[in-house]
């Protein structure tokens, strides 16, 4: 009798752990998203008319290759109109600072001796028109006159000796650095110009095929406004939204099944590598009010794609396996077991 009830317990204990293990299993996590590529939209920082097209949609390209040609003629005449300043500008700042060349200097001495000269006479002819206006020998329009020609006469003396002295003396501190701040102007604005050209030719940013073709030769584009399309489709990656109770099956690095409508019975191996760091509400594409309320956590997976079949847009779903843990299958306690019935004496 003792036997049959050991040999019960042990079917109980067997029964029971199977049971338990059977309730605290959990389906798989399955989330739905579109296939998505990393896309760069490449535009001109400058507008012109666009001369040639050399991609099509679908082409493949490699960084650096050229994709569009504009013409900048306009552009190409500012930046000979910023060369001819800078030029101006260093030749006027070489000259201060090298000063006038000796036939400037001599020129200036004889204006200034010439100067003199006319000074001194009209101090000498102002001199005489006094006395005489003295004795009524002159009208007073006469003094006048001599008054103003010796007025004029000592102001050219002062110009012309003012002349001398910078001509002699060189240039002051603050015209050389009047001079080299036009310099420093003169050739930042060619440097812009020629930063400006160089979206002449455009080129591929990245690796990637062409997704969308924008512009036809012959239109005038404006700046900023996108060209070209890539995507770099050898890199697809799904965002989905996961489920906060779900959240311990989508952590990083969990192996993914993405399934794809465009492939039925085709599965591409995916991987976990991003979870957001906040909780959001289920976007509001999501058909159902219900699911839409639920708190979700954004999840990207990246997906191996090696032949290149999946495109942006393409309807997929992403299958999460059990996250490895200890314990039972969702990652909890192991169940407890019962206990054996204690034997009667």
């Amino acid at each position: 009798m003792v036997s049959a009830l050991r040999r019960s317990a042990s079917l109980a204990l067997a029964v029971a752990l199977v049971c338990c293990r059977g309730s605290s299993h959990r389906d798989e996590l399955r989330a739905y998203g579109s296939v998505e590529a990393r896309q760069v939209r490449v535009s001109s920082r400058v507008g012109g008319r666009v001369l040639r097209v050399l991609v099509d949609e679908n082409d493949a390209v490699v960084p650096g290759q050229p994709l569009v040609e504009l013409d900048l003629r306009e552009l190409e005449a500012q930046r000979d109109q910023a060369r001819a300043a800078l030029a101006q500008a260093v030749a006027r700042e070489r000259l201060l600072l090298h000063g006038a060349q000796r036939e400037d200097v001599v020129a200036a001495q004889k204006a200034f001796a010439a100067a003199r000269v006319r000074s001194d006479q009209a101090r000498r002819d102002l001199e005489r028109a006094d006395m005489l206006r003295a004795d009524n020998a002159i009208p007073l329009s006469a003094q006048e006159a001599a008054r103003t020609a010796f007025d004029l006469a000592t102001t050219d003396l002062e110009t012309r000796r003012a002349q001398l002295q910078k001509i002699v003396g060189g240039a002051r501190a603050e015209e050389l650095e009047e001079a080299a701040a036009a310099r420093e102007q003169a050739k930042g604005g060619l440097a812009v110009t020629e930063d400006q050209l160089r979206d002449q030719v455009l080129e591929a940013p990245l690796a990637g095929t062409v997704i969308h073709r924008m512009v036809e030769p012959g239109e005038v584009v404006r700046p900023g406004v996108p060209l070209l399309v890539i995507g770099d489709l050898s890199h697809p990656y799904l965002d989905v939204y996961v489920p906060e109770p779900r959240l311990a099956d989508a952590r990083l690095g969990t192996a993914v099944q993405v399934a794809a409508d465009a492939f039925p019975g085709r599965t591409f191996r995916a991987t976990v590598t991003h979870v957001s760091a906040e909780a959001e509400f289920t976007p509001k594409n999501v058909q159902t009010e219900e699911q839409r309320a639920r708190l979700v956590f954004r999840v990207r997976v990246d997906v191996e794609d090696p032949e290149g079949l999946l495109r942006p847009g393409m309807p997929g779903a992403a299958t999460f396996g059990p996250p490895p843990g200890k314990g039972g299958a969702d990652g909890g306690p192991e169940p407890t077991l019962p206990k054996e019935p204690r034997r009667k004496s």
